[in-house]
């Protein structure tokens, strides 16, 4: 085996042995899960629309694929709607079918579920990852030697976030895993159909970006790469022009193709929704596109997620393009353009931290881009003199080893999935494994597994945000009250007490208050009320939480006090709104009166 060659086995070895060492217990769960539910619902339950729910919830309860079944929601025109579009599902079809046919040869349950179809997805997604891998190298050898070719891809899979997102307890299940291979066939078909203008490339290049925009609808920039491939300036801009008129039927196959495979989620969302465009993330203001406030900074340069404080491998991404523009300007501008559009949009995504998730997960799908952009700096680097290169081979040593060394304790907790803050980072470097009382300085828990509950007080400052004694124009009612002369009571006909509403920046400009409610309550046997507290975006609710009134020990016909904590969710904007009230939910008869909202901001 030649040396070079060694780099490479190298590399793919680690992902196989990573793949297995870090073995997901049910890969198939989170988002996998509302990727992967097209298929069983389809072939196995033949109920797409998820017309009978208790399927899914008996599925879901027994294989405890995730916290909450966030991942499809009730349709206005009856059944269910999933969330996700049906990209990642076609993906995985060679999966479920070989698992189907495991399950029943082997007599296990043929549910869509069990472990047959958990071996399959996890094998073919480290498959589709060795394919991506193989398809990377071949682009990369189309522009370098063995030898550059060779390092990059070392240092792709091994100095990146690329491992963890590929082996990690079923990563490889993931959107970004199936996207770094399609990136990569899509550039190699892109240098074929150029150098050759075949009709099989163009057919395939078709069905390969078709998929990809089914996959995820953003990746509708990754046209741009074919549409730009050789483009520098206008008389360039002008020959693609003439060559794609010339080839207008291949142009048009191309287009339709597209259009074709993309129609799919269409008819699906008209049967289910009633409309051909949809947006399933609707229904969750608290996840989207904020095209308009973009976390660009935060995503890059933050010590929460920040892709160079976490993949410091990708400075020499950026200082590629500065040798691409030198030695390679015909494919300059479309990896320019990508770039620029693929870092605002999914910095635009209000989760921009991207949940649990080491550096910036959505950046490995476009890898096989930053491998060429690696690849011509590497290019560069070999044509300097012998002080320079030293120097910067000297440099990516230390930046390779940081990398690993920073993987390695993501994979150990010691650098936490969420939470990460200036301060943990710097005092925790050197730790392998960290203590809980170093997880002091991380971002707030927001995981409750008994309910929220603010135990610490000492490191807040407390200040009532608004109390109602109804002793003004609101009071209604002069004969039941539990201090003053008034207080407030509901009825059928006006089931909503007085809102408390005040945008989430004039109370504080730190990342979380937590919110204290209380109230009292004079209520009948009948009544049924829910005490509700949420966060509104663009006038949908987000983190919703309701203390209803069949919960709670209630004595009918006496004042009972009720209090609860709520912690403020990652606001999407600061102008959110932090609203609570009062629902009568029945005809019964319920009142309230010192009514007191209070708030605990960092110290």
């Amino acid at each position: 085996m030649k040396k070079h060659h060694l780099l490479v086995f190298v590399s793919v070895l680690v992902v196989v042995l990573f793949s297995f060492i870090d073995r997901p217990t049910n890969i198939i769960s989170w988002d996998a899960f509302g990727y992967y539910l097209y298929l069983p619902m389809t072939f196995i339950y033949n109920d797409l629309a998820v017309n009978n729910i208790d399927v899914v919830l008996n599925i879901f309860e027994q294989y405890k694929s995730s916290n909450t079944l966030y991942q499809l929601f009730p349709a206005s025109e009856g059944g269910h709607v999933m969330v996700y579009t049906m990209g990642m599902a076609i993906h995985y079809a060679p999966a479920f079918l070989f698992g189907h046919i495991a399950a029943l040869l082997s007599g296990a349950p043929a549910d869509g579920f069990s472990q047959p179809y958990q071996n399959a997805l996890l094998i073919w997604g480290l498959f589709y990852a060795i394919i991506g891998l193989w398809f990377f190298y071949k682009i990369l050898r189309h522009f370098f030697d063995p030898w550059i070719s060779s390092v990059t891809l070392f240092l792709v899979v091994l100095g990146t976030n690329y491992l963890i997102h590929i082996t990690l307890h079923g990563q490889n299940a993931y959107t970004h895993n199936y996207l770094f291979t399609d990136y990569a066939i899509l550039i190699y078909l892109t240098i074929k159909w150029h150098q050759n203008h075949k009709w099989k490339y163009l057919v395939f290049l078709s069905i390969i970006t078709g998929l990809m925009i089914l996959s995820r609808p953003t990746e509708i920039i990754a046209l741009l790469i074919p549409l730009l491939w050789n483009v520098s300036n206008i008389e360039d801009f002008k020959e693609k022009l003439r060559l794609l008129l010339h080839r207008k039927i291949q142009l048009l196959v191309f287009t339709t193709i597209i259009l074709l495979i993309g129609s799919l989620q269409l008819f699906y969302w008209k049967m289910q929704t009633g409309t051909f465009l949809f947006n399933s993330y609707g229904i969750n203001p608290g996840v989207g596109l904020d095209l308009f406030n973009p976390h660009t900074i935060d995503f890059l340069f933050s010590f929460r997620k920040g892709w160079f404080i976490y993949t410091p491998l990708a400075v020499f991404f950026i200082i590629g393009f500065f040798a691409l523009f030198r030695l390679n300007r015909k494919i300059f501008l479309p990896f320019l353009l990508f770039y620029i559009f693929n870092i605002y949009l999914i910095s635009s995504w209000a989760c921009w931290w991207y949940a649990a998730s080491f550096s910036q997960r959505p950046m490995v799908s476009s890898l096989p881009i930053s491998g060429i952009l690696l690849g011509y700096f590497l290019l560069w680097l070999k044509n300097q003199s012998k002080v320079i290169k030293p120097v910067f081979a000297v440099v990516l040593i230390l930046i390779l080893s940081l990398n690993i060394f920073q993987s390695l304790k993501y994979r150990n907790g010691a650098i936490d999935n969420e939470r990460m803050t200036k301060k943990f980072y710097f005092n925790t470097f050197f730790k392998y494994s960290v203590a809980d009382s170093d997880r002091k300085d991380l971002l707030i828990d927001r995981y409750f597994p008994n309910g929220e509950k603010l135990i610490y007080e000492d490191g807040y400052n407390h200040n009532i945000l608004s109390e109602l004694t109804f002793e003004d124009e609101n009071g209604n009612n002069d004969s039941v009250f539990y201090s003053g002369t008034k207080s407030y009571c509901l009825k059928s006909q006006n089931p909503f007490s007085p809102k408390i509403e005040v945008p989430y920046k004039e109370i504080t400009k730190e990342d979380h208050i937590w919110f204290r409610l209380s109230a009292r309550v004079y209520c009948d046997t009948n009544s049924q009320f829910s005490f509700v507290c949420t966060f509104t975006h663009n006038n949908y609710n987000y983190k919703y939480f309701t203390i209803n009134s069949e919960n709670i020990d209630l004595k009918a016909n006496e004042w009972n006090y009720i209090s609860f904590d709520y912690l403020s969710p990652e606001v999407r904007n600061r102008k959110d709104l932090f609203t609570t009230y009062f629902w009568l939910r029945n005809d019964g008869k319920l009142c309230i009166d010192d009514y007191k909202v209070e708030t605990f901001t960092p110290k």
